[in-house]
C-alpha cells in the first residue's frame, strides 16, 4: 500500500498543483489592493447617484411651486422665488416693472396681438376686476376694433408712485404718454396717459412671476388713441 509519509517531487516544488494556480488569478497582493480600490470607487459613484436621484424625487414631489419665465422670443428660464426680504428690498423695481408690463398689455394697443396682450393683462387681475373688464371689452367690441385699425402703440411711463395702504397692499399712480402710428404712417399721434391701480402681493406663478395682481384699475378719460377705427 502507497502511503503519503514522504512528500513527492511535485509536491516539493509545487509544479502541476491546481493550488499555484490562484496568484495568478488574482494577482500580486498591489494588484488586490487596487482592484479593492476601484470597487470602492465604484460603489461609491453608485452610492452618489442614488442620493442624488432620490434628492431629485424629493425635490419634485416636495410643496416647490416652479416658476419659469417666457421671453418673447420663446426663451424659458426657471426663476427662484423671491425670499420676503429681497422682495420688500426691492418692491418698489419689481412694481415698476410689473405696472409697466401690465400697462403695456392692456393699453398699448397693437393690431397683430391685441388678443395674446388683453389676455395677458386679465390673467393678473383679481377675480372681480377680470370678470368687469372682460365684459367692458366685450361691449365695445375692442378687439375686434383694434385688429381692424392696423395701429401700433407704445406706452412710456413718465412718472411712478406707489404707497402702501395696508400689509401686501399698494396704491400705485402712474403717468406718461401713448403714441399710436397707424400702418404705413411713420409719424405717431402722442397723447397723455394716467392711471391709478391697486396691487396685492400673492403667490407667484409660471404666468405671473411677479406675485402681483392688480384688484383695481382706474384710467382718465381721453380721446380715442387714432381718428378712426380705434375702440372708444
Amino acid at each position: 500500500m502507497k502511503t503519503f509519509d514522504r512528500e513527492t517531487p511535485e509536491e516539493e516544488t509545487g509544479e502541476e498543483t491546481p493550488l499555484w494556480t490562484a496568484p495568478s488569478l488574482y494577482g500580486s497582493r498591489e494588484e488586490i489592493l487596487r482592484g479593492f480600490r476601484q470597487v470602492k470607487r465604484l460603489v461609491a459613484g453608485a452610492l452618489v447617484l442614488v442620493v442624488l436621484d432620490t434628492l431629485g424625487i424629493v425635490l419634485l414631489s416636495g410643496d416647490h411651486t416652479l416658476v419659469v419665465g417666457l421671453s418673447s422670443d420663446g426663451r424659458m428660464q426657471v426663476l427662484t422665488p423671491l425670499s420676503d426680504r429681497v422682495f420688500r428690498k426691492n418692491l418698489e423695481r419689481i412694481s415698476r416693472s410689473f405696472v409697466q408690463d401690465f400697462l403695456e398689455n392692456l393699453t398699448a394697443y397693437d393690431s397683430f396681438e391685441i388678443s395674446y396682450r388683453i389676455g395677458k393683462a386679465l390673467a393678473v387681475m383679481s377675480p372681480d376686476l377680470r370678470l368687469r373688464m372682460k365684459r367692458a371689452i366685450l361691449s365695445q367690441n375692442l378687439l375686434e376694433s383694434v385688429s381692424r385699425a392696423r395701429i401700433h402703440t407704445v406706452l412710456t411711463l413718465r412718472s411712478f408712485s406707489m404707497h402702501p395702504v395696508r400689509r401686501d397692499i399698494w396704491s400705485v399712480e402712474v403717468a406718461g404718454t401713448r403714441t399710436t402710428y397707424a400702418q404705413g404712417n411713420s409719424e405717431g399721434r402722442s397723447q397723455g396717459f394716467s392711471a391709478r391701480l391697486i396691487l396685492s402681493r400673492g403667490a407667484p406663478t409660471p404666468g405671473n412671476p411677479y406675485g402681483l395682481w392688480v384688484s383695481r384699475y382706474q384710467e382718465e378719460a381721453q380721446a380715442s388713441p387714432v381718428a378712426e377705427g380705434a375702440p372708444r
